[in-house]
């Protein structure tokens, strides 16, 4: 298992200014040599309008990370004021990821360890989407593994 050791994005929502997601997003594009400009400027319109926003690990090669994370960035487009206030992510995974394919980066836990958060709202987000998709993942393993009779001996 790999361990990344990202550049901390703004947490305090409080002190979160546009030019520091700005500073993390140049940063990281550098770190991770991987620039594309409308995808830049869909986080940081995000970040302006106080919606989660992301960047990601993945290179133009992994497509469907960079798509994942183009989407995460984009307001949703629902008239449900409660669907709105999930942001983009929850729409773009159930888009991109596939866990029951047999491409792993197409599943769910490894798209989402290609994202950085880069302020408060897409860290919250990104918690509560990683801690559901762990949970998704158990209950179908437990599933998977549970004996079908129980031999006393």
């Amino acid at each position: 298992m790999t361990v990344h050791n990202f550049p901390s994005p703004p947490v305090e929502a409080d002190a979160l200014k546009i030019e520091d997601v700005i500073a993390a997003l140049g940063a990281l594009v550098r770190l991770y040599d991987n620039p594309d400009t409308p995808t830049e400027d869909a986080a940081v319109d995000a970040a302006q309008e106080g919606r989660p926003a992301y960047w990601t690990t993945a290179k133009y090669h992994n497509q469907v990370a960079r798509l994942l994370v183009e989407e995460a960035n984009q307001a949703p487009h629902f008239d449900d004021e409660q669907q709105r206030q999930r942001g983009g992510l929850r729409n773009a995974l159930q888009k991109w990821a596939d866990d029951r394919s047999p491409i792993h980066a197409r599943r769910t836990i490894p798209l989402l360890g290609q994202l950085i958060p880069l302020n408060a709202a897409a860290i919250s987000e990104f918690a509560d989407l990683q801690a559901s998709a762990a949970m998704n993942i158990a209950i179908r393993t437990a599933a998977a593994v549970r004996p079908t009779s129980v031999v006393a001996e």
